[in-house]
C-alpha cells in the first residue's frame, strides 16, 4: 500500500485511520526516591509482598495501556516493520562504492576515526596489528591484574583478534585493503552471537545454545576487514538502562566517573567514550543505543525495525528491538550502518531480504527534486523538554526548514500512556 498517490509502494504499510481526539496530559508522576539502608529494605518488600508490588506496579502506570477502552477499535500490531519497495524507475539496484570518511580527529581531547586509522595505515606510519597488540592488554579482565578497561568487557578472543589484524596489515602492505572499514578496531555488545564467544546477555548464565555461527551484522562488519577487539558488558538481559552489572561490573561514564554510562548498551558506550574504539555494536528497544550515546557523549543510531538483520540470533524485544552502531563521530555512525544493514539472504533473514541495499547509489537515499518534506511535531510532547535541550531541537528544526522540510504539527493519541510502561 502507498501512502500517496505516486509514491513508491510499501510492504506492510498499515491502514491510515484517524486516531481518537483526545487531550494531551502528562503530568508528573510522584515516585518515591530510596537511597542505601531504606532501599534495602524496600527492594526486599517490593520483592516478599504482593500489594506492594501492586502498588509501585500501578503507581508507575505500568498497566495503562489496557485500560484504554478506545484500543479495542484497533488491531494490535506487533511488528512495526515498514518495507519500501524497489521500482524500476528508483534504479536501486545501482550500485555504488562505499564512501570513506572523511572526519578527522580535531586536537588532543578529540576521538581517532576510522579515516585517522585508514589514512596512518595507508601510510604505513601504524598498522592494525600494532594497534591490537596496544589494546589486548587493556582490555583482558584474564591476567592480574586486569586490563585497566576490562570492566567494559565481557570477554577478548586474543587469537581470532590478532589473526585479523594480521590479515589486515597484509592487505595493506600490499596496497589491497577491502575499504574504510578495514583494520578498524570495533567492539561488539554482548547481545548477539559470535563465534568464539559466549552469549551471556549480562547474566552469569550462557544463552549461546545451540547457534555456532556469528549474526549477520557482526559478520558484515568483519567481512568489511573490521576487528573484533572483544564483546562489551550490558545491563543484565538489557532490563534496565544505568548498566549497573553486579556480575562482571560496572563501568564509570568516562567523562564523569561518578556517573552511569547509561544502558543496557552501556558497555559499547564505554568502549567508544573512553577511545578506545571508534565504533561498537548496541541493542535498542526502549533507549538501549541512545541513552549510553548520548550519556557518553557520542553518537548513535537506532535503525527503522527490522533494517538490520541479527540473524541467527532472535532478538530479545521482537516488537521494538533493533540493532545499531555507536560511534566517535557521525561519518563512522554512516559508516557502521551501511555496512551492518546489508540485506541478509532470504533464506536467513526473509524480512531483512526484502530491504533495499543501503549501499545503493546514496543519491536516491534522500528525497528527489518536487518530493513533498515534511516533518510532524506533536508540539506538547516538545514543550516539556529543558530549556537547553529545546534549544538544540530548535537549531535542528530551523536547519531543516533551510533544507525546504515543511514542519507541521500533528498529534499522537495516548503518547503519554505508551510512554509510561516503555521508556
Amino acid at each position: 500500500m502507498a501512502p500517496k498517490g505516486g509514491e513508491p509502494p510499501f510492504i506492510y504499510y498499515p491502514e491510515i485511520r484517524q486516531g481518537p481526539p483526545v487531550p494531551y496530559r502528562n503530568e508528573d508522576q510522584s515516585i518515591p526516591a530510596f537511597r542505601g539502608t531504606p532501599l534495602v529494605i524496600g527492594a526486599a518488600l517490593i520483592h516478599s509482598v504482593g500489594f506492594v508490588q501492586s502498588y509501585f506496579w500501578r503507581n508507575a502506570g505500568f498497566g495503562i495501556i489496557r485500560d484504554i477502552p478506545d484500543l479495542d477499535q484497533y488491531s494490535a500490531r506487533y511488528d512495526p516493520t515498514v518495507i519500501p519497495v524497489q521500482s524500476a524507475e528508483s534504479g536501486l539496484t545501482a550500485g555504488a562504492s562505499l564512501p570513506a570518511p572523511t572526519a578527522r580527529r580535531r586536537g588532543d581531547a578529540g576521538y581517532y576515526t576510522s579515516a585517522d586509522y585508514h589514512a596512518l595505515y595507508k601510510s604505513g606510519e601504524l598498522t592494525p596489528t600494532a594497534v591490537v597488540e596496544s589494546l589486548i592488554p587493556l582490555l583482558r579482565r584474564d591476567t592480574q591484574p586486569t586490563g585497566k578497561h576490562s570492566i567494559a568487557f565481557l570477554d577478548c578472543q586474543i587469537e581470532r583478534a590478532r589473526a585479523a589484524a594480521a590479515a589486515s596489515t597484509e592487505r595493506y602492505k600490499n596496497g589491497q585493503p577491502l575499504g574504510p572499514m578495514d583494520g578498524i578496531p570495533v567492539a561488539v555488545k554482548d547481545e548477539v552471537h559470535m563465534e568464539g564467544y559466549r552469549r551471556t546477555l549480562g547474566t552469569k548464565m550462557d544463552f549461546t545454545g545451540s547457534v555456532t555461527g556469528t549474526s549477520w551484522c557482526v559478520k558484515k562488519w568483519e567481512e568489511a576487514g573490521a576487528i573484533i577487539v572483544g564483546k562489551t558488558t550490558m545491563h543484565e538481559l538489557g532490563l534496565d538502562t544505568t548498566n549497573n552489572n553486579p556480575n562482571y561490573g560496572t563501568p564509570r561514564n568516562p567523562h564523569s566517573p561518578n556517573y552511569y554510562c547509561g544502558g543496557s548498551s552501556g558497555g559499547s558506550g564505554y568502549a567508544v567514550s573512553s577511545g578506545l574504539v571508534p565504533i561498537a555494536l548496541g541493542a535498542d528497544g526502549g533507549g538501549s543505543i541512545r541513552i549510553p550515546s548520548s550519556f557518553c557523549g557520542v553518537w548513535g543510531l537506532k535503525p527503522s525495525h527490522g533494517r538490520v538483520s541479527g540473524s541467527p540470533t532472535v532478538s530479545l524485544a521482537s516488537t521494538v528491538g533493533v540493532y545499531g552502531p555507536i560511534a566517535s563521530n557521525i561519518d563512522d555512525l554512516a559508516l557502521a550502518y551501511r555496512i551492518m544493514a546489508t540485506p541478509a539472504p532470504t533464506a536467513e533473514d526473509p524480512q531483512s531480504a526484502l530491504f533495499p541495499s543501503p549501499l545503493s547509489t546514496l543519491a536516491l537515499h534522500h528525497p528527489r527534486k518536487g518530493q513533498d518534506k515534511t516533518i510532524g511535531i506533536v508540539r506538547d510532547w516538545i514543550d516539556r523538554a529543558e530549556p537547553a535541550v529545546r534549544s538544540v531541537f530548535d537549531r535542528a528544526l530551523a536547519y531543516y526548514r533551510s533544507q525546504n522540510y515543511t514542519v507541521i504539527d500533528i498529534t499522537i493519541p495516548y503518547l503519554p500512556e505508551a510512554n509510561a510502561p516503555t521508556c
